[in-house]
């Protein structure tokens, strides 16, 4: 049986998906919600640190809706792992960032920090799929979805999903020293990290997302300069 569980980390007050294990390597009933392939991808061994196992891809404004067997994802610009979503392919479908229905609250330091915004209520929704066909940017799905997936940055709160295209294995074992870890979240893309495991999983090593998620809010103090967001701004 294949078998799932959900390892999210802390989140932050706007709850956007913030650096989430989302793995296939432990019994839970609540998260098993689809069989692909199981196996497809073979016997895995892991043997270097910082190894990605998922491709990420942008949502487009086609988006999901419950209750149809079709998502959009954007092809053109894959990130992570090397292999493109197939036929048989095993994806996840997340909310990433959602504001609808957010309230703004202006921060003390309104000139120069950007007001929190929440509740994101759909951020965060999630689920399992089997693909059936790829078409132009689209993803033909052997069952409806159950949640709604929207793409729409022309909002002032963002809204954004990604499909993760997850690898089916026989047996996992990740050796001595060595990981797995997401690509790290980049406003787009990333954060999350998931495999899906049909036989046995040895883990000698870590599947970690600290710090790959969701950035937090941007901030910027004029008197200390090097506190401001840019370059060295870290996930959660």
């Amino acid at each position: 049986m294949v078998r799932h569980v959900l390892k999210p980390s802390a989140d932050t007050l706007t709850r956007w998906l913030a650096g989430v294990c989302l793995a296939c390597f432990a019994a839970s009933a609540a998260v098993a919600q689809v069989c692909a392939a199981p196996g497809l991808g073979g016997a895995t061994t892991v043997t270097l640190a910082n190894t990605l196992v998922n491709t990420y891809y942008p949502g487009t404004a086609a988006g999901g809706a419950a209750g149809a067997a079709v998502v959009g994802y954007n092809s053109a610009v894959p990130r992570g792992a090397a292999a493109a979503i197939a036929a048989g392919d095993l994806v996840l479908i997340i909310q990433m960032q959602d504001g609808t229905g957010a309230t703004g609250i202006t921060s003390p330091n309104a000139t120069n920090t950007p007001a929190y915004n929440f509740p994101a209520a759909a951020a965060g929704t999630y689920e399992f799929a089997r693909v059936l066909s790829v078409g132009v940017n689209l993803l033909n799905l052997s069952s409806n979805l159950t949640n709604t997936y929207t793409q729409n940055t022309a909002v002032a709160n963002n809204q954004t999903y990604q499909v993760v295209r997850v690898p089916q294995y026989s047996t996992l074992t990740i050796n001595a020293g060595a990981s797995i870890v997401p690509a790290p979240w980049d406003g787009t893309t990333g954060g999350v990290v998931a495999a899906d495991v049909s036989g046995a999983l040895a883990n000698n090593g870590s599947v970690n997302a600290s710090y790959a998620g969701f950035w937090g809010q941007c901030g910027c103090d004029t008197q200390r300069p090097d506190r401001c967001c840019g370059a060295n701004r870290r996930g959660v």
